[in-house]
């Protein structure tokens, strides 16, 4: 390891912290949000996961319209927990970019993100279609 490597590993995740770390399962996240939202995320975590990307993208949309029907395109994460526990998580998640957008407070970011993978899921079918 380099001394840098070093370097950052003593002030991004130093050892004596490791230990510590908090495990975080999607779930916890999800359970901390309303509903429609949580669901959301759920089928964000998932998509690549199990076996029908395009459905789970699809579905997590489905979701996100519905949240923006009742809360229109700006969601206040502090205001909507009484426990505000899952804002914590999402910051030890913001690496994942369904978890970043969120925390922009901001659904129609949220929004572009899924788009933007589902594209990706589409282009890539239609590529595996074409190989066969």
């Amino acid at each position: 390891m380099s001394y840098e490597a070093f370097q950052n590993d003593l002030v991004d995740h130093p050892q004596h912290y490791q230990k510590h770390a908090i495990k975080l399962e999607p779930l916890d996240l999800c359970e901390e949000l309303p509903f429609c939202l949580g669901n959301v995320m759920k089928y964000c975590f998932r998509y690549k996961d199990k076996g029908m990307p395009e459905l789970d993208l699809k579905k997590a949309l489905f979701y996100l319209d519905r949240q923006m029907g009742k809360t229109g395109q700006i969601f206040f994460l502090n205001q909507h927990s009484e426990k505000a526990g899952y804002v914590t998580g999402l910051y030890a998640l913001k690496d994942n970019p369904f978890c970043k957008a969120l925390l922009t407070n901001d659904l129609m970011e949220l929004r572009e993100v899924i788009l933007n993978c589902l594209d990706d899921v589409l282009e890539s079918s239609k590529d595996s279609d074409n190989e066969n």
